[in-house]
């Protein structure tokens, strides 16, 4: 436990916050993550799919709404978002992975300045 990032990022949150950030990341689709990430060289997987450039579009612009969701969740939260630019599928796949990855202790201290106790979560201004 407390061994991805995430963990720091939603630590102290209630626990139906937590649980609703970590719906809307498994809404972003893991297994898209890769695919995602292929944008600098075509998005092959994709078009091993049968997937034209269309349909591509339209995924990519889903997986936009759903980084875009668990930042608008994280706000409403009073946290900074944990995608940096929504918009930017191919960014926001890595940080995704990123931030799901178990790290080891000393990297997360490393990381975030201090260990998990010590942590203190940013937060932000609510827009709402």
């Amino acid at each position: 436990m407390n061994d991805r990032p995430i963990d720091f990022y939603i630590k102290g949150l209630p626990f139906d916050d937590r649980q609703e950030i970590f719906r809307r990341m498994d809404n972003c689709i893991a297994a898209k993550m890769e695919k995602l990430m292929e944008e600098p060289i075509g998005y092959p997987a994709f078009r091993s799919l049968g997937y034209g450039d269309e349909e591509i579009a339209r995924q990519v612009e889903k997986s936009a709404v759903r980084f875009r969701a668990v930042n608008e969740y994280m706000h409403a939260c009073g946290r900074p978002g944990l995608f940096s630019d929504p918009e930017d599928t191919c960014r926001s796949a890595k940080e995704y992975v990123a931030l799901r990855e178990k790290v080891s202790k000393d990297a997360l201290r490393e990381m975030f300045g201090c260990a998990w106790e010590e942590y203190v979560p940013r937060t932000c201004e609510n827009d709402t």
